[in-house]
């Protein structure tokens, strides 16, 4: 990757949100605006067995059945029209239905400028999160998406520094948040019934102030299944970089959150507060918490 291909990753235990079902299996996915002046060429990327099938569709009017190939796979090109933007309730959010267990990820491109979102299974969705993000940047700037899995589901987003929003959805809207050059890290989420949540960036500086922009977009992960111990490696780097390094954030769910890095103290944190820290490339660090929390990695 170069210095033009920022992206954020979430650290996470997969076992907990793959598809644990032998039935049905549903997956949502919502993507924000991708770089100003560029045209997205987004597409969902799906795994499963030789001949499933599976249909993606939307409440705008999106339908469309697929067959996996031969290899388990299937590419589905999503047009740009449907890409988020602006703040208020949508219909452009997708689901993927198959009658069988299903893997999927979403690919959000444009020139110089891509990132991609791990899809996970409904059981693995939840009521509670936390939002990463990033501020600064161009375009609408940082991102929040809440879609909704079920009818009348009343969801309240708390933006960072902001007074909680109520809004109530039914099964496949999103309610879509277009926060500017704040940063929504540290936002908070919650609803009555699950819901998926995605959080980005239209065109994003990582760090803030860096001479080129990426879109980012990923599923958050319900509090319920964040960690108190996390591993971490380090990317090779952008060659470009001034500084060879991740930005690493860990992002606390609850007040006095004891947070340390390779054993040693760095911080205490309130609810939706922040330690920030760079992650030298070809390196690793472990990050242990006194309570559950999201970590974030971006390529710089």
């Amino acid at each position: 990757m170069t210095l033009k291909r920022s992206a954020i990753g979430i650290a996470l235990a997969m076992g907990t949100l793959l598809s644990s079902s032998a039935q049905a299996s549903t997956l949502y996915f919502d993507f924000n605006k991708n770089t100003i002046g560029n045209t997205a060429d987004a597409s969902v990327f799906l795994f499963g067995a030789n001949g499933q099938t599976a249909t993606v569709s939307n409440l705008a009017g999106f339908s469309q059945n697929v067959v996996l190939g031969a290899d388990g796979f299937f590419n589905l090109s999503i047009n740009n029209l449907y890409q988020q933007s602006g703040t208020g309730v949508k219909n452009t959010g997708f689901q993927v239905v198959s009658p069988n267990p299903i893997a999927g990820y979403f690919v959000n491109r444009a020139g110089f400028s891509t990132d991609m979102t791990y899809l996970f299974d409904s059981a693995a969705l939840g009521n509670n999160y936390v939002v990463a993000s990033q501020g600064g940047g161009f375009g609408e700037g940082s991102q929040v998406a809440v879609h909704a899995t079920q009818n009348n589901t009343t969801i309240t987003f708390t933006p960072k520094g902001g007074a909680p929003i109520n809004v109530t959805l039914q099964a496949g809207e999103t309610y879509k948040y277009a926060g500017g050059s704040t940063n929504l890290t540290g936002s908070f989420v919650s609803a009555d019934k699950p819901v998926a949540v995605f959080g980005g960036h239209e065109c994003a500086q990582v760090p803030v102030g860096t001479a080129y922009c990426d879109t980012l977009l990923e599923q958050m992960i319900p509090t319920s299944k964040l960690s108190t111990t996390y591993a971490l490696t380090a990317s090779q780097g952008a060659a470009l970089a001034a500084t060879q390094s991740d930005l690493v954030r860990v992002i606390a769910t609850a007040d006095n959150t004891q947070v340390k890095v390779n054993g040693v103290v760095v911080a205490t944190l309130a609810a939706g507060d922040v330690h920030e820290f760079s992650l030298a490339n070809n390196t690793g660090a472990k990050v242990e918490a006194s309570a559950p929390v999201m970590v974030a990695q971006y390529l710089k």
